[in-house]
């Protein structure tokens, strides 16, 4: 049997451009990212659909607001009502499942140290040519597991320069990291992992 790796934590952060305390919640979780081991803190930037402060200020180049990020927000986590917010592993603390940027630091830390029950590896090819990519990712069970298993990817952008409300005005040379923009398999809970026998 393989030992089991240490836990990656993921954060689903719902945030907005015209959210003035938003750039402040992200920078309190890049500050717990960038104190931890890298790469073991995985965030994704969920700008949901009908709110007004995910709508771009005027003038923007970009428009993040995406239809899976509001299925997520409401399937998962049973309605946005205010930003910034954001679940941690999809795991209620305190009995809550959405938190707010305060609460992130001591829900991530909780995480960070619990035991998988498998390990994770994913390589991934982009074709330029063709435009597709190939990802092939390998699950290792580290113990019998009786429940249904799925798997999730998503597709996220980094370093895009746009507008961004502040508390003091709209900030034009903000940068904009972890985007959601797509997801690779099924949307709110992924794709159902199909066993293969094992090995003798």
């Amino acid at each position: 049997p393989a030992s089991p790796a240490s836990h990656n934590v993921l954060v689903e952060e719902f945030t907005g451009q015209s959210c003035s305390g938003c750039p402040a919640g992200h920078t309190n979780l890049e500050n717990i990212v960038s104190a931890n081991a890298a790469g073991r803190i995985n965030v994704i930037g969920l700008y949901i659909t009908n709110f007004s402060q995910t709508k771009p200020p005027t003038g923007s180049i970009h428009d993040f607001r995406d239809s899976i990020a509001s299925v997520i927000g409401n399937q998962v986590y049973v309605g946005i009502s205010a930003l910034p917010s954001g679940g941690v592993d999809r795991t209620k603390f305190s009995s809550q499942i959405l938190l707010y940027s305060s609460d992130w630091n001591a829900a991530i830390a909780s995480q960070l140290n619990i035991a998988d029950s498998l390990n994770l590896t994913d390589s991934s090819t982009y074709d330029s040519a063709t435009n597709k990519a190939t990802i092939t990712v390998l699950v290792t069970y580290v113990y019998q597991v009786a429940t249904q298993q799925n798997i999730s990817i998503a597709i996220v952008e980094d370093s895009m320069t746009d507008l961004q409300e502040f508390p003091d005005s709209v900030h034009t040379g903000y940068i904009f990291t972890n985007v959601f923009r797509g997801m690779v398999t099924s949307a709110r809970f992924g794709d159902a992992l199909t066993p293969l026998p094992i090995e003798v």
